[in-house]
């Protein structure tokens, strides 16, 4: 009585697994036939018709193979730009540079691509943008780009247009002898900013912006160029003005204009670069 009970329990707990693997079967039978039936249509056609089948099979195929790569060319990549200042001396070593900040009204990218088209769009600042120099890397010049082999990239930073100066680069003169006085230089011309865009070797023609991959671009500013043809004389010579409590020397177009002219002159024929370089 006993062994019947536990035969019958026993059945009643193998229904469940007999009912799936019934399912299984049932259901890999209907696969099966639903996935023959294209093959016993193709048997059943005539040589022309089999000819046009394959046609329209292979366009379906290559058709596929395109959109994906048409998508492909579609996926973003995560490109931060920053802009830090050379630490270079300049002047015969008496100036060197170590902040400022960037007061950006838009910012333009132009890039071409080998495959996919090319990728250009503009981004405006209202109001405008201070970006600090040698500082963090920023939300605001964070873009996704297209990924893809770029075979240039040129980027525009447009300066804002209020009555702040738009360029601020502080360092520190010393003549080499007795003193040392903070510097201060104030760009108050409207200007676009050219950046040129290469890989971290140097190549302007093949910056590989590879898909699931995030990218900084480091813009360098380097301030000793636009100073080299001032002279230590003129430096010495320069009037001093009281700024925030302290004696600076101040270099902007109401205050040692000629050395402004100066500066500013070697500042328009300056050409900066933005180096891509994969983050790891």
């Amino acid at each position: 009585m006993r062994l019947n009970r536990y035969y019958f329990y026993l059945f009643i707990n193998l229904i469940p697994v007999i009912i799936e693997l019934a399912v299984f079967y049932f259901s890999s039978i209907s696969l099966f036939f639903l996935y023959l039936q294209p093959i016993y249509f193709f048997y059943r056609l005539n040589r022309k018709e089999k000819k046009m089948g394959l046609k329209f099979f292979c366009i379906l195929i290559l058709g596929v193979f395109a959109c994906n790569k048409v998508n492909q060319w579609k996926q973003p990549v995560k490109v931060c730009f920053n802009i830090d200042l050379a630490q270079e001396a300049a002047v015969s070593g008496t100036l060197s540079f170590n902040s400022g900040y960037l007061n950006i009204g838009s910012f333009i990218f132009n890039g071409k691509r080998e495959q996919g088209a090319d990728v250009y769009f503009t981004k405006s600042f209202n109001p405008q943008f201070s970006l600090i120099l040698n500082d963090s890397p920023v939300n605001e010049m964070s873009f996704d780009l297209p990924q893809g082999v770029y075979s240039s990239i040129d980027v525009e930073v447009l300066s804002g247009n209020n009555n702040s100066p738009h360029l601020v680069v502080s360092g520190i003169f010393s003549d080499g002898i007795s003193s040392s006085v903070p510097l201060r230089f104030e760009y108050n011309e409207i200007d676009t900013f050219i950046i040129e865009g290469e890989d971290e070797f140097g190549d302007k023609e093949n910056i590989d912006l590879a898909e699931n991959s995030e990218f900084k671009s480091e813009i360098w500013m380097n301030p000793s160029d636009w100073f080299n043809s001032v002279s230590v004389s003129a430096l010495k010579d320069a009037d001093l003005v009281t700024f925030e409590g302290e004696k600076i020397l101040l270099i902007n177009s109401s205050n040692n204009t000629q050395i402004y002219k100066t500066v500013c002159d070697a500042l328009s024929d300056d050409k900066q670069i933005a180096i891509f370089i994969k983050k790891m």
